[in-house]
């Protein structure tokens, strides 16, 4: 198994797989077109920051790979705006955030982090409360909260609502302003209904990927020595942002897709490191497994549209 997750033909041959599976769950609409352009664009913003932190210290294209074959066997997560937009939107943004680890001038990195975040928010609100951990791993992790880039995160984070603020303004219309606000005015309980997460569709990909970011977690904190001080930080992101999307997933049934995607571009990271870097027969298995399972939900799905 691990030589098949590390050779260099591994991204290319998911990339085919990951097509097949994206058409058979999909349609052949523009916007399903669009969606798979956007996924690809995950994909190559993943790898892109795969290189640059080296988060798994041997050639691996496992973590770009683990998000485009999960993402596209599972139709729940083809939606363009709801589900892949807000995607590409948090893994640039990652991507940007550790850029910024021991930078000396990281103000610029900051403000498209946070922008990009604004961004993502304005397809799923919840996103905007990723703001606040996300200084938190500025000031912790990245030793990098200043008072400059403190600005510039308030500002890159504010930005795109004073422009649809300002639009609203001249057009005066409002509603969907305020509207777009209306999920943070209620109890984050008040949509909980046990049948909404009985009889949904990402019920079995999602208790799939908990369980993988869960072990992969535990393999982490166990053998922290294993990896840098840089990548144990980075990693320590992921963690953190894996637990808030689960919790997202709970508190917002309605908005389930975008949390569980959420929730892959945080955990893709963790779970590549824990089977590229894991060499037993257990996570053999389980590798194998968990691929058998994504395909056969995604078969179940395609049957019973």
């Amino acid at each position: 198994m691990n030589i098949c997750v590390n050779h260099s033909s591994a991204l290319p041959v998911c990339i085919v797989l990951s097509s097949i599976m994206w058409w058979m769950g999909g349609s052949a609409s523009p916007l399903d077109f669009a969606g798979w352009a956007v996924c690809i664009l995950v994909t190559y913003t993943l790898a892109e920051m795969d290189n640059a932190q080296q988060l798994i210290r041997i050639r691996s294209r496992l973590l770009p790979c683990v998000w485009l074959f999960v993402a596209s066997a599972t139709p729940a997560l083809h939606p363009l705006f709801a589900v892949q937009l807000p995607a590409f939107c948090l893994a640039t943004s990652h991507h940007l955030l550790l850029r910024c680890y021991q930078r000396s001038q990281p103000v610029g990195h900051v403000f498209h982090c946070f922008l990009l975040l604004a961004l993502g928010s304005l397809l799923f609100p919840p996103m905007l409360l990723l703001a606040l951990p996300m200084l938190c791993y500025l000031w912790r992790l990245m030793t990098a909260l200043t008072w400059r880039t403190f600005s510039a995160a308030m500002l890159g984070t504010a930005l795109p609502y004073v422009l649809w603020g300002c639009w609203c303004l001249l057009s005066d219309c409002y509603t969907p302003f305020l509207l777009h606000f209306h999920p943070f005015l209620r109890s984050p309980w008040a949509e909980a209904d046990i049948s909404a997460y009985l009889h949904s569709a990402l019920l079995f990909p999602f208790a799939l990927i908990t369980l993988l970011t869960l072990l992969s977690t535990l393999h982490h904190l166990l053998t922290p020595f294993s990896d840098k001080i840089r990548v144990r930080l980075m990693l320590r992101v992921f963690i953190f942002q894996s637990i808030l999307c689960f919790a997202m997933f709970f508190a917002l049934p309605a908005s389930q897709p975008a949390a569980t995607a959420l929730l892959l571009v945080s955990s893709a990271p963790l779970i590549a490191h824990f089977f590229a870097l894991t060499r037993n027969k257990f996570t053999n298995i389980l590798f194998l497994v968990a691929l058998l399972a994504f395909v056969a939900q995604m078969v179940w799905s395609v049957v019973n549209r």
